[in-house]
């Protein structure tokens, strides 16, 4: 009995063996399929694909924010990003034997006898102008004082303001911890010289820091502006001629008197124009930020005598004076500045452009 049960025991578990043996094939054939459906070669490929789906997902971000932070882009696109700021050049200083326009809106600094300076609203440009008690300089001592104004005086060059002479340099200046790009001016009128700074800590003031620039000009001495002569004046006794009675006419209507208002604003278009170019719609804009009406900056603009052709190569000569411009930039500046096209074609024909 005993040996019958060993029996069915050891058949038991000779044929769990058994089962056990021919299951392992199939899972061995199992592991087979998945190796031939996913081949190594497929891996790589794989893997090469990822590899360059992460890196170009890394460009595109990376250019998104290079662009975003202005890097890559011409000064075209960061110029339309940045407009220049436009402000009137309503008063006018004089200094020593120079005068110099400015806009009233700026903050006054320093105001005496040497020396006048002005700060932007926002402190991001400065305009400086000093005179010094000096005769006759030579050539050496302008170049000893673009030196002394900064180390970092560049582009040193010979320069004129109505016949008197002087230099012209770039230097950086430090405006109350910030540093300015600026532009410096200094002439020898017959009294002294004067010297004149304008910079700003960015570009967008270049185009105001450029007129206040080409406004300066060397004021004449009532001394100068007349030539009486002295002759001794001779009477002549006319002889006595008999004329009829003239006869009585009807006389014809007068013209309209001219009004307190277009008589002052023709004597202000006057004076803008003598230390300044102007367009005429630019000349009227800067009478109407004056106060005057808009009919009343009209009829000054109308009857200030300016030649406009003339005002155009003014403005022209004064904008190259203190930057560079192609053809059809400074062509788009003068139409910018209130010129017609064929105004601001004929000032860059007249500098050579």
């Amino acid at each position: 009995m005993e040996t019958t049960e060993n029996n069915n025991i050891e058949e038991q578990l000779s044929t769990l063996e058994d089962s056990s043996t021919m299951t392992q094939p199939s899972s061995t054939a199992g592991a087979v399929g998945i190796k031939q459906r996913f081949p190594i070669w497929a891996k790589v490929v794989i893997a090469c694909v990822s590899i360059i789906c992460v890196a170009f997902i890394a460009v595109l971000g990376l250019g998104t924010w290079a662009m975003s932070n202005g890097y890559g882009q011409t000064d075209n696109a960061k110029g339309e990003q940045q407009a220049q700021v436009v402000v009137a050049l309503d008063e006018t200083i004089q200094v020593g034997s120079v005068s110099m326009r400015y806009p009233s809106s700026w903050e006054v600094v320093t105001n005496n006898d040497q020396g006048f300076q002005i700060i932007s609203e926002d402190g991001a440009a400065s305009v400086f102008i000093q005179k010094i008690e000096k005769k006759n300089p030579d050539k050496k001592w302008f170049n000893e004082f673009a030196k002394g104004v900064s180390e970092t005086s560049s582009n040193i060059r010979d320069y004129s303001l109505d016949g008197c002479l002087g230099k012209r340099f770039n230097c950086s200046m430090d405006v109350n911890g910030i540093a300015y790009d600026s532009d410096c001016v200094v002439v020898a009128t017959k009294n002294e010289v004067v010297a004149c700074i304008v910079g700003a800590k960015d570009t967008l003031y270049d185009n105001v820091l450029s007129d206040i620039a080409a406004s300066l000009r060397v004021v004449e001495s009532d001394v100068e502006k007349k030539h009486e002569s002295t002759a001794p004046k001779t009477e002549i006794t006319p002889p006595k001629v008999e004329t009829p009675a003239p006869k009585v006419e009807t006389p014809a209507p007068a013209a309209p008197a001219e009004t307190a208002g277009q008589k002052n604003a023709v004597k202000k278009a006057k004076s803008y124009i003598n230390v300044s170019a102007f367009s005429y719609s630019g000349l009227i804009e800067q009478l109407e930020y004056s106060k005057f009406s808009t009919e009343d900056a009209t009829y000054g603009a109308d009857n200030c005598g300016a030649n406009w052709m003339t005002q155009a190569e003014k403005k022209a000569a004064s904008y190259l004076e203190v930057s560079s411009f192609s053809r059809d930039g400074l062509i788009e500046q003068l139409v910018y500045s209130g010129f017609t096209e064929e105004q601001a074609v004929h000032g860059a024909d007249s500098v050579g452009l």
